[in-house]
This record gives C-alpha cells, structure tokens and sequence, in this order.
C-alpha cells in the first residue's frame, strides 16, 4: 500500500507484482507464481528454465519479468533491475516491468530513476491510476511537492477512492503547509487500513504539525508498537519532513 514501499513496501511497495502470465508448462506456471504461494528459489529456478528453453520474446520477457518479481521480494533489487531490463529490452511495451524496475530503484532509494520508469508507466498506462501515484511518492520524497501533488491529484481523478493515492498526497499537502487538507486525506484513508504504520505515521505528522502533540505522539507510538522495523525505516524517510 501506500508509503511504497506499503506509504506499500517500500514497498515495498512492492506489493502485488502483478504478470502477463500464460501458463504453457509447469516451470511457467511456477515462473508465474500466479497464487503468490511458490517459494522464492523455486520460482527462480523455474523461470531459469523457462528461459533457458526459450520461446517467444513475449514469453521470455514475462519470464524475466516474473524472476525479478521474485527478487524484489525478498530485497535483491540490483538482480531485479537487470531482469526487468531484460525484459524491457525484449518487450518495450512492458508496463509492469517499468513499474515494477521503478520500484527497485525506490527501495534502493533512487527516486530520479524510479520517476524515470513511472514516466514511462504513465505514457504506456495514462488511463491508469497507479503510474500517477507512484511517480507522486518518488517525487514527494525528493521534497518536488508540487509536481507530486499534481500526479496524485491526477490518480484520484481517475479513482477518487485510491487509498494509497490519498495518502501520498496528505504527506504533500503537508510539505505544501496545507495542514487541514492534508489531515482531510489521511484520515479518510486510516480506518480503511489501521494496522499500516505508514499511515499512523503520516497521521502522526498532520497532528504535529496542528500542534496537537499529544495525538501525534499516540500515532507514532502505535506505529512503532505495529512495526519497530518498518517505524525506524519511515522516519529515516519522512523525519525530514516533520515539523518538531
């Protein structure tokens, strides 16, 4: 969800990785990992096999593809660059890879070269909600509020109800001082998901930045208390941006 990189994560974003899966064989169903449930060395080895035996452009490029899906996932993100690249370079067309290519970059805290491949997702999908959302979260993180306002904006025209979408943009009203906008945004968004500690987060920053200093420091604590880890993480990203 939405702090990318889940503010969804970043990243991670990387949440659901989607495919142009066309299951041929088994190792391509494997590849695929359609369900989401096959374990990261068994997708890498059948896609390494899907490779190796060859095919189409399309099909190998989904097999690159779906490889560095799987390394995504478990944080190798220089091998998952080279296997969208080769994907890219197989089939140009390729949304998901530049998508997906975007948010290795995010992880390894590149936001120009992340923007560049959401540029890239926008021109191929601009009907679709998701380019514009995630180029808004690279963009606010290089402090480009403005900019990244306008895409979310243009993510919430095309699906008002895009929870990561509000979220992003409350953190880039907050940058534009545009306080009581901001927390309009966030907490339409934190019911939907109170177990998100970006949220609790970004929530935390909108109260602060009201001076409501006791609430926020509610929010922080229960976003430390849901994820220690991914709590250090967020104010590693978004602690520049408080106002203490």
């Amino acid at each position: 969800m939405i702090l990318r990189v889940s503010l969804a994560t970043v990243v991670l974003m990387a949440a659901a990785l989607p495919a142009r899966a066309q299951v041929l064989t088994p190792d391509h169903h494997t590849c695929a990992n359609g369900p989401g449930n096959v374990a990261p060395a068994d997708q890498e080895k059948a896609c390494d096999a899907v490779i190796k035996l060859g095919g189409t452009r399309e099909n190998l490029a989904i097999a690159y593809s779906n490889r560095g899906n799987s390394f995504l996932r478990r944080g190798e993100n220089e091998k998952a660059i080279q296997d969208y690249g080769q994907a890219i370079r197989l089939d140009p067309t390729f949304a998901d890879a530049y998508r997906n290519r975007g948010a290795a970059w995010f992880n390894l805290g590149n936001y120009d070269k992340a923007i560049s491949e959401y540029d890239a997702v926008v021109r191929l999908e601009p009907g679709e909600s998701s380019g514009y959302t995630d180029r808004c979260s690279a963009r606010a993180l290089l402090g480009q509020a403005r900019e990244a306002k306008a895409d979310c904006d243009k993510a919430l025209a095309l699906d008002p109800m895009f929870m990561e979408a509000m979220a992003w943009r409350a953190l880039v009203l907050l940058q534009l001082g545009d306080i009581d906008a901001a927390e309009f945004d966030i907490i339409r968004v934190v019911p939907d998901q109170p177990k998100d500690p970006s949220l609790r987060y970004v929530f935390g920053m909108v109260l602060e930045a009201k001076g409501a200093e006791k609430e926020a420091a509610e929010q922080f604590q229960v976003a430390r208390e849901l994820d220690p880890e991914e709590f250090a993480r967020l104010d590693k990203l978004y602690g520049r941006f408080r106002r203490h």
